[in-house]
């Protein structure tokens, strides 16, 4: 295993806007034995550990994905750094109206949003926000795992 396969998988990390799969990981770096990429995973998030970074690396085997986050007990302090989301505030809307509300029916989106809300449903699920399933004449809607990823679990008080 070289440093630079290592170098690619922080890279790799760094740059993705949510978890990469294994899959994914294994066509960026080359190495197509799991074990390897787990190995170097775990050096790499021990190396964030011993230098107390404010970065951590998140493996989460049950998923077989991957991620690199800043530590939760920072993100309050930078979270003013991160980049604007590529999403319109009515599409932010809503979405938020869905994840509050989920599984929520389309009709019912609809009623609370306004008609706009079949382009924002349709936008959601081009970019793989929300999920969709045939219920009568309407659609059930839910968030995926790609919005928790995205905009991170969200914590009820």
């Amino acid at each position: 295993m070289s440093s630079n396969e290592k170098q690619v998988l922080e890279a790799s990390l760094f740059m993705a806007s949510g978890s990469l799969t294994l899959k994914e990981l294994k066509e960026t770096t080359g190495i197509m034995e799991r074990i390897e990429i787990i190995s170097l995973l775990k050096e790499l998030k021990n190396d964030y550990v011993e230098k107390n970074s404010g970065l951590e690396i998140i493996i989460d085997r049950e998923n077989d994905s991957f991620s690199m986050r800043v530590k939760p007990e920072l993100q309050g302090k930078v979270n003013h750094f991160a980049a604007e989301s590529d999403l319109n505030k009515g599409v932010q809307k809503t979405l938020a109206l869905i994840s509050y509300k989920q599984p929520i029916i389309q009709s019912k989106v609809v009623k609370y949003r306004n008609t706009k809300a079949y382009d924002h449903v349709k936008e959601l699920l081009e970019k793989g926000f929300i999920s969709r399933q045939k219920y009568g004449r309407t659609y059930i809607l839910k968030t995926t795992k790609k919005f928790l990823d995205y905009f991170g679990e969200l914590k009820q008080k």
